[in-house]
């Protein structure tokens, strides 16, 4: 595991490139495959600092609220696509964390970490990111987008997952995904987050948590994405059957490599 992955940025604190891993079939590429937090907050320097990357897509997975309410307005000569493909969608109804918020006795980090692992279940069994998923990949398998970034709010969670499935279904080993997605802890200051975020989230419904908390919604732990790969070998053995349930199959999967290893 290198630290070169990561670009520091004034305005993203987890830009980072998700390539240049192992696999049976040969070496992911690097420089054509990053993940990232937000990109609303991006300076004129570091637009000039990720102009040599050639971007050509940005996969934006936050909800059609986050996205409003900070967009992405990329400065320059060669703006790249963004893409918006919503994990989750608004629907009008409280959050699992405003709900756990409403039972006193849930209020502790050991309540908020396995809700945490909750959603990553979800994001591997509930149809709309299963969808949404899959998309995207046969895109990335059979489109000339790269280099791509794909990112959501914090580039932990929804972006985790995503990131888990496309480095599986390049080869990458799980030992390798599972660090790769821990990096977040390196790069990302969840507790700014969590100051900026949650006491304004759980005010505007009248609820409060401590940070303490709060905290496991704002950071990253092995057991979260070894929650969604659990529930991923229960459900269909293992993540190649996984993928070809969800419309990633194996003509798919020679596609990516053929496009992102060697």
């Amino acid at each position: 595991m290198t630290d070169n992955r990561r670009i520091p940025l004034t305005g993203a604190s987890n830009f980072r490139d998700f390539g240049d891993y192992e696999t049976p079939h040969g070496r992911v590429r690097p420089g054509v495959l990053f993940r990232a937090d937000r990109l609303s907050r991006l300076t004129s320097t570091d637009f000039e600092q990720l102009a040599p990357l050639g971007l050509r897509l940005i996969v934006d997975l936050r909800r059609s609220s986050e996205r409003h309410e900070e967009p992405t307005r990329w400065a320059g000569s060669s703006a790249p696509e963004q893409w918006h493909m919503p994990v989750f969608e608004d629907d009008g109804q409280p959050t699992s964390l405003i709900a756990l918020a409403a039972d006193p006795a849930a209020r502790t980090a050991a309540a908020t970490s396995e809700l945490m692992r909750d959603v990553y279940r979800r994001l591997v069994c509930e149809e709309r990111p299963r969808r949404i998923f899959a998309e995207i990949m046969r895109r990335l398998a059979n489109d000339d987008a790269a280099p791509v970034v794909l990112h959501c709010s914090g580039g932990k969670d929804r972006t985790g997952v995503l990131v888990a499935l496309l480095q599986s279904a390049l080869g990458v080993g799980r030992e390798d995904i599972i660090a790769d997605f821990l990096l977040t802890e390196r790069y990302y200051d969840g507790r700014q987050l969590l100051r900026e975020r949650a006491s304004q989230i759980l005010a505007a419904h009248g609820e409060t948590m401590s940070d303490e908390a709060l905290l496991p919604v704002f950071t990253v732990q092995a057991s979260y994405l070894e929650a969604a790969f659990a529930t991923i070998d229960a459900i269909a053995d293992n993540v190649d059957n996984y993928l070809d349930g969800i419309g990633v199959d194996a003509s798919v999967r020679l596609e990516l490599r053929s496009r992102y290893v060697g």
